[in-house]
């Protein structure tokens, strides 16, 4: 619980046993390990409430021939 397989912008520049800080949450994500790409299996703290603050900050990644708007969801 509280580990999770993450799509990052910019993956590239991450490095693991970085920390994610979410504004205006409790939420700590530490990056354990990279998958190819730009994924990472991010563990967050305290785990139990990671999917509602992920639910409200996250993202669903788009193809990058579809624009996305700015602004809120």
């Amino acid at each position: 619980m509280g580990i999770w397989e993450c799509l990052l912008k910019p993956g590239r520049r991450i490095k693991e046993g970085a920390q994610i800080l979410f504004p205006q949450t409790e939420i700590i994500g530490e990056i354990v390990n990279k998958t190819q790409g730009v994924g990472a299996t991010v563990k967050f703290t305290p785990p139990e409430k990671a999917e509602e603050v992920l639910t409200k900050v996250g993202e669903i990644p788009l193809p990058p021939y579809i624009k996305r708007k700015r602004g809120p969801t």
